[in-house]
């Protein structure tokens, strides 16, 4: 018996494993195709590849923005109600992240009523739980709006709506998608990693390309 359950752990560990370098082999490819996107935005547009505006990524100041702080609210806005069920902690992240990037383009009024709305459901834990049953009875329907709306967030980068910008959004949706499955997987944290990494290769590409 004991044979049989080591042999069984064995092939379970084999499979996890493999699982884990289909999940990285993904992840690199979609960090390819988003790479590809812009190139071929680029090479249609006939615009460089980095241009004045992209020099300000380098700056201190903005690398930790665009590499912890940016991913950090991202993600629990767009993922974080995907752990509601692991704590209210996940919970409050969420809310300061949405109230971040509300804060962006909506005025104060909205982020009163946020609050507001906040306390309440944090309060009550009757609507607290219906609210995570809620989100795992339309878990699909959520991480495909949720997605959508991560890869269409990107448009604000552009001042006009052109087709080709598609070329960038597309795989940023993908990337949402991706972020969501690791979140559900595993944890926030470790979507929250991938999309530092996302974050961070073009930054160094812009780095060593001036260096």
């Amino acid at each position: 018996m004991k044979q049989l359950r080591l042999k069984m752990n064995i092939i379970s560990d084999k499979k996890s494993s493999n699982i884990f370098f289909l999940e990285i082999g993904i992840f690199l490819f979609l960090l390819a195709l988003s790479f590809g996107g812009v190139i071929l935005k680029s090479f249609i547009t006939k615009e460089p590849l980095i241009d004045e505006s992209d020099l300000e990524l380098i700056k201190a100041g903005k690398i930790i923005s665009f590499i912890i702080i940016a991913p950090f609210m991202e993600e629990f806005f767009f993922r974080g109600f995907l752990n509601f069920e692991r704590g209210k902690v996940y919970f409050v992240l969420f809310v300061i992240a949405a109230l971040f990037i509300v804060s962006m383009k909506v005025n104060v009024g909205i982020n009163i009523i946020i609050i507001v709305l906040s306390v309440i459901l944090f309060l009550n834990n009757n609507l607290y739980k219906k609210m995570t049953y809620f989100i795992s009875k339309y878990l699909i329907v959520l991480v495909i709006f949720s997605s959508v709306c991560f890869g269409l967030l990107h448009f604000i980068n552009y001042e006009y709506f052109k087709f080709y910008n598609l070329l960038v959004i597309t795989p940023k949706i993908l990337l949402g998608f991706f972020a969501a499955y690791i979140t559900i997987r595993y944890n926030i944290w470790v979507a929250l990693i991938c999309h530092s990494i996302n974050n961070l290769l073009p930054t160094l590409l812009i780095y060593f390309t001036i260096g």
